[in-house]
Order: C-alpha cells, then sequence, then structure tokens
C-alpha cells in the first residue's frame, strides 16, 4: 500500500472509555464505532448557547 491510500472503512472503534481532568468525570462508560465518511460530534450538556 502506497502513502496516503485507504486502508478500510473503519475508523476508531472505542469500548467503555472513561476519561476525567482534575477530578471532574468527563466521559463515562462511551462506546462507539466510527466509520470512513461518519459524522460525529461530541456534545457538552452544561456549556450553553451564547446569546446572539
Amino acid at each position: 500500500m502506497g502513502q496516503g491510500e485507504k486502508s478500510g472503512k473503519l475508523v476508531c472503534k472505542v469500548k467503555n472509555l472513561h476519561l476525567e481532568y482534575n477530578g471532574n468525570v468527563l466521559v463515562d462508560n462511551f462506546t462507539t464505532t466510527i466509520m470512513r465518511g461518519d459524522k460525529s460530534v461530541l456534545l457538552d450538556p452544561t456549556v450553553r448557547e451564547k446569546p446572539h
């Protein structure tokens, strides 16, 4: 396979991810599979939209 060629459809597979920062749990028990072409976003329910 040459440089820059696509190797497959699976981009990322995560199972039971737990992430903490400064004692605060940011992610708990997160599982996902991301395939090439998928669009994904992580939303923080504590962040409020700024007024326009």
